[in-house]
């Protein structure tokens, strides 16, 4: 019977590992769909900041 109870417990584990590896991937992809497409008006506004600080 613990062998059971062992097996259901190892299958809820292994769903909330696929789980959050979709939830990382999902937000990397949101980070990567930003940093492309703000990514060069960021360059461009941290550039201006640079250049009037002299940095």
């Amino acid at each position: 019977m613990s062998v059971l109870r062992s097996l259901d417990a190892s299958g809820d584990e292994g769903a909330t590992a696929l789980e959050y590896g979709i939830l990382v991937i999902l937000i990397a992809i949101v980070i990567i769909v930003g940093v492309t497409a703000y990514g060069g008006s960021l360059n461009g506004f941290i550039a201006g900041l640079w250049g009037q600080t002299g940095l």
